[in-house]
């Protein structure tokens, strides 16, 4: 009997241990896939092979990016919260994560309990373009000419809750005027109405505008953050010119994995974004992006929670100022 009772709990400490959640020694032991909650071939597609290949490399183990597009970005956070707490599921999102919330009351996710944060990424201005026949070629000239012409001045949309949108939404606050909204599928179809002067103006990252500058097609006004864009030595930063709250329109990547995954894990995978951030093929891809490597001391958990926590409050103010409830 003794012997068989013996057994009997040998089988069963040896099926807690095969049970037992990945740890930090053996992990990880096979590929990870990170969802990108938006289509494939667009910016934040790009954003996300970066992220999964630097920390591929880190981790010895191939990290595949799963395009889950759908919802604003909601249906791809959405499987990253229902994902097995493992470390083989991550998620990569921006903004969206706080928008989503504030704009739909089902979106069956909660940025702040459904999952564990791993850390920062990269972040990316927000940049202001103007049809080249608009009178005003300063932002100082634009804010006047958008108290002189009240809500007739139309600014694109790459649809309510983008990024695009929400930058709309932070202009009209700061200025102090309201702008008519012109809503599009996307930043591609806007961007030519703005050139074909159908629409005053837009707001987007700087990769996706530059070209547009160059080529003469649209004629910038001011940039959000806190770094000037390499070869627009003329583009001021919005803090400077009294329209500081367009920094709230900034682009941020933040990577999680859902809640519950094991500290030990979350640990391995922030390391690992740590060395993504420091990364030299990362900082000159993201440079030529015009974008920017977070600090390693952000690309941490506690980096991301603050960030989180800290969009969470200001955007609620935005939202509730422009009279936007979830739907």
């Amino acid at each position: 009997m003794f012997r068989k009772a013996h057994l009997l709990v040998s089988l069963a400490l040896s099926w807690v241990v095969l049970s037992a959640p990945a740890q930090a020694d053996d992990y990880p032991s096979r590929p990870i896939t990170l969802i990108a909650p938006y289509a494939a071939g667009g910016g934040f597609d790009g954003v996300a092979r970066i992220l999964g290949e630097a920390m591929g490399r880190n981790l010895g183990q191939r990290v595949i990016v799963q395009n889950t597009e759908g919802a604003g970005g909601s249906i791809g956070a959405r499987a990253g919260a229902r994902a097995t707490a493992d470390g083989y599921t991550l998620l990569l999102h921006h903004p969206g994560m706080v928008t989503a919330p504030l704009l739909m009351k089902n979106v069956q996710f909660d940025p702040m309990q459904s999952y564990e944060f791993v850390g920062l990424f990269l972040y990316s201005p927000a940049l202001l373009v103007g049809r080249t026949n608009l009178p005003a070629n300063t932002i100082q000239e634009l804010v006047e000419y958008m108290k002189t012409h009240k809500d007739k001045v139309t600014i694109a949309s790459a649809g309510v809750g983008s990024g695009t949108d929400l930058c709309a939404m932070l202009l009209e606050q700061a200025a102090g005027q309201t702008i008519t909204h012109v809503q599009y599928r996307g930043a591609g179809p806007a961007m030519i109405d703005v050139e074909a002067g159908r629409v005053d103006l837009l707001c987007e990252t700087p990769f996706a505008l530059v070209p547009h500058i160059r080529s003469g097609g649209v004629k910038p006004f001011v940039v959000s953050g806190d770094k000037m864009i390499d070869g627009l030595p003329d583009v001021p930063l919005a803090r400077n010119v009294g329209l500081g709250a367009l920094d709230l329109g900034v682009t941020w990547y933040g990577l999680y994995a859902p809640a519950k995954t094991p500290a030990p894990v979350i640990d391995r995978l922030s390391q690992a974004l740590q060395a993504a951030v420091q990364d030299p093929a990362v900082l000159d891809r993201t440079r030529r992006l015009e974008m920017t490597a977070y600090k390693p001391n952000e690309a941490t958990p506690a980096g991301l929670k603050k960030q989180l926590q800290l969009q969470t409050e200001r955007l609620g103010e935005v939202f509730h100022k422009a009279g936007i409830k979830p739907q």
